[in-house]
């Protein structure tokens, strides 16, 4: 058996067409004349009178389910198709797990409506504007736990865990009030605008319902509930019946003759706009910040605590699936298990109103006041007790002409296929018209109600038009002179929006004054008095276009209005004294525009590589600029005393270019062997060696004798070699090389190695008498140096032999 248990209210919501909370996509209507209850800060162009009702209608609704989650369709096998095609979620025949899964944890529902009973705007002769409005405005906010739609579905189980239910937190609250409002706004300047708007509030009625506590446990026998709450039904033409025990029967709800408000309250909406730049205007409020009270003469309490007992559900017949006859026992039910007691009441009841907050930007791209595209942004959030969401959404705003207005609205926080939002306005002459919805895509079925979860709304209505905002024109060129920039204009000129001159070429110069009407936007800023391009320095070339602005007068120009510099070497033709200076100069030419030679060697910078040569030298450089060396001995020629160096005299010469002689002995040091001591040019510089000693040496050739083989001196030569060494000892500045020389027989290797340590052999006995070793060097040549030929046996003999090898040092050795 199928139990059940949902709120009558809950159905009737569901299977109605209502609306939501506010249409957002009549905020960027600009030309639509009650703006100003977005944000008090908002002007129409024009005053304006409205019709009870026909002024405006906005209704709307906002919940998290739909109807595709309660009806489903028949099963094609049924008997029953061809007469049903839908069934409830009661039906036996749908899965409880499918219908519960599609269920949130909580089911919110937020529905309004709001009719407009009077409306009137109107501009004073100070640019403000005044409004004074009446409404009739009801909202609804609906909160639901899930286990409502669990018990609805599974009722009693077999399962002791499945028949315990918590509904704590349902909350329902109801409001229906009249609203008077009062709203001014005024224009501190051009830029910012600031808006109030007073409102007093009548209570009509107030329902609100809520449960801390609501446990239901279901046995066989009967069903437990256990509830803490509390309700208030604040009216004066409601009356509620009783059962027997005294609890508020909600099934037995009737009016009454008698009509009187119940609370009364008061609002403020607050509001700005500031436009930093002319086509960007930036807007923020809040409004209905405010609160009600009411009369506890008028409220009706109830208590829900303690125990209830209830006996049982009433069957629903599914078998002939009646969706009307499940309705109708849904609602018995429904009112039957909600137990509210009477109870006293002499306390008043304070509540706050849903309050809104609204900040935006809109930005025009292209066109004028009565053309127009504009882009915007707008995030807008709405606050109740038990209600709240965020919207954040971009405009798209079109007026192709004065009197129609179209905006197209995209909400990003709202991730279902519904959040797109249109708005249309029209303005003819003396009516204006407008409708919007912020959902123009819902899922709809042929009946018109909603499938899925969705925000769905409407406004629609229409005003008269009572004239447009009063204000003085002293020019009278058609611009208020709050708004007129150009408050002086002369009489007859054509103005813009802003009440200015028309300047169409845009160059600072009105039309009428402009004696030139054509000029180029690149030259806007250097024009004259009368618009025409300015030619400061009167070269031909007007000023927005010359690079060099101060040319004197009669000099020719290029396209720059630079003078005229033929040879391109940075001074200009009326200034430059050599016209033809190379290309390859340029930057090495003085103020006259000539070649310059810094070191004044007559070869100009450009070309010298040499720039820094000497006054003495001039005269004495190559093409280069590079002092002269005609000789090559390093000494220029401006400076050479001895011009004709021999070359291989080269670095041998003093200061002045001349060969030098260090010793002083006649003879240049590039001829002389012994340049630091004087000698005689029969000895090629060196000093003279006398013919005794001489004579020794080329003695001592043959006359120094070897053991044969080896490398041991006879005895005999001991003379000779002490009479060398008192020659050596008498002349300390000779140094002598000993050269040790064989004959070609035997080995050349071996003879190589016999001379070299003869040679040493007597090196070492000269030491040995005292001669100091390093005036001495020995070496042996082997066979390579003879002096005779090898054929013959004297010839052989000279070549066996010892030289003494004579060189000179200036300073004695120690």
């Amino acid at each position: 058996m199928k139990r059940i248990f949902i709120l009558t209210t809950l159905l009737v919501v569901f299977v109605s067409s209502n609306f939501s909370q506010s249409v957002s996509s009549t905020y960027f209507l600009n030309e639509w004349s009650q703006r100003h209850i977005l944000n008090p800060s908002f002007a129409p162009e024009y005053g304006y009178f409205s019709l009870p009702i026909l002024g405006g209608i906005e209704l709307g609704i906002n919940t998290n389910t739909g109807l595709s989650n309660y009806l489903y369709k028949v099963d094609p096998s049924s008997p029953l198709y061809s007469k049903y095609k839908f069934t409830t979620f009661l039906d036996q025949t749908i899965d409880a797990n499918q219908f519960l899964n599609s269920i949130p944890s909580k089911v919110s529902i937020n529905q309004n409506l709001k009719l407009n009973l009077l409306s009137l705007g109107f501009y004073t002769s100070k640019n403000s504007f005044w409004t004074f409005d009446i409404y009739l405005k009801e909202n609804l906010d609906l909160y639901i736990p899930k286990d409502f739609f669990r018990l609805a579905k599974l009722g009693m189980t077999n399962s002791i865990l499945n028949n315990n239910f918590d509904l704590k937190n349902l909350s329902m609250e109801q409001t229906n009030l009249v609203q008077f409002s009062l709203g001014y706004s005024r224009e501190i300047n051009s830029k910012l605008r600031v808006g109030i708007n007073g409102k007093l509030l009548t209570g009509l009625s107030k329902e609100k319902i809520k449960y801390s506590q609501f446990d239901i446990n279901l046995s066989q026998s009967q069903s437990q509930i256990n509830a803490v709450g509390e309700a208030y039904i604040m009216s004066n033409f409601i009356s509620i019946g009783k059962d027997v025990d005294n609890n508020y029967d909600f099934s037995k709800i009737t009016t009454t003759s008698g009509f009187k408000t119940v609370g009364f309250g008061a609002a403020l909406d607050l509001g700005v706009t500031y436009k930093p730049i002319q086509d960007l205007t930036l807007a923020a409020s809040i409004n209905d910040i405010g609160f009600m009270k009411w009369n506890s003469k008028y409220i009706k309490k109830g208590i829900a605590t303690g125990n209830v007992n209830y006996t049982g559900f009433q069957n629903v017949n599914i078998d002939s699936i009646d969706i009307q006859g499940q309705l109708d026992q849904l609602k018995k039910d429904a009112t039957t298990i909600i137990k509210f007691k009477e109870a006293a009441n002499n306390q008043d009841f304070m509540d706050n109103v849903p309050f809104t907050i609204n900040a935006s930007a809109e930005y025009k791209i292209v066109g004028n006041e009565k053309q127009n595209i504009r882009v915007g942004m707008l995030f807008q959030s709405y606050n109740s007790s038990l209600y709240h969401w965020n919207e954040l959404i971009a405009a798209l705003t079109l007026k192709p002409f004065s009197w129609f207005t179209l905006s197209g609205t995209y909400d990003f926080l709202n991730m279902d296929y519904n959040r797109f939002g249109l708005a249309l306005n029209f303005s003819p002459k003396w009516i204006n018209l407008y409708i919007a919805s912020d959902c123009v895509t819902p899922k709809l079925n042929p009946q018109h109600i909603p499938i899925n979860k969705s925000t769905i709304n409407i406004s629609l209505g229409g005003s008269f038009i009572i004239g447009k905002p009063k204000g003085k024109d002293k020019d009278r060129d058609g611009v208020l002179d709050i708004n007129d920039r150009c408050p002086d204009t002369p009489k007859g000129v054509k103005v813009d929006n802003f009440g200015c001159p028309i300047d169409t070429d845009g160059d600072g110069v009105p039309d009428y004054l402009d004696k030139c009407p054509d000029t180029p936007r690149e030259a806007v800023g250097y024009v004259d008095k009368d618009g025409c391009l300015l030619d400061s320095d009167g070269d031909g070339v007007p000023d927005y276009l010359d690079k060099c602005k101060n040319t004197p007068a009669g000099v020719k120009v290029d396209s720059n209005g630079c003078p005229i510099d033929s040879d391109g070497d940075g001074v200009p033709d009326y200034l430059d004294k050599c016209p033809d200076t190379p290309k390859a100069a340029k930057g090495f030419v003085d103020k006259d525009g000539c070649l310059l030679d810094s070191d004044g060697d007559g070869v100009p910078d450009y070309l010298d590589l040499c720039q820094n040569t000497p006054k003495e030298a001039k005269g004495f450089v190559d093409k280069n600029g590079c002092v002269l060396d005609t000789d090559g001995d390093g000494v220029p020629d401006y400076l050479d005393k001895c011009p004709n160096t021999p070359i291989e005299a080269r670095g041998k010469v003093d200061q002045n270019g001349c060969p030098r002689d260090t010793d002083g002995d006649g003879i240049p040091d590039y001829l002389d062997k012994c340049p630091t001591i004087p000698g005689v040019a029969s000895n090629n510089g060196c000093p003279e060696i006398k013919t005794e000693v001489r004579t020794l040496f080329q003695k001592a050739m043959q006359g120094i004798q070897f053991e044969t083989g080896k490398y041991t001196i006879k005895p005999i030569s001991f003379k000779i070699l002490n009479q060398i060494a008192k020659v050596l000892n008498e002349n300390q500045t000779y140094l002598i090389e000993i050269q040790g020389h064989t004959d070609n027989v035997g080995k050349p290797e071996a003879n190589l190695i016999l001379s070299d340590k003869r040679a040493e052999a007597v090196r070492l006995y000269l030491i040995s008498l005292g001669i100091n070793e390093k005036r001495m060097t020995s070496h042996g040549y082997g066979d390579t140096k003879p002096v005779e030929t090898n054929d013959t046996k004297q010839g052989r003999a000279l070549n066996r032999r010892v030289e003494f090898v004579v060189s000179f040092e200036e300073v004695s050795i120690k």
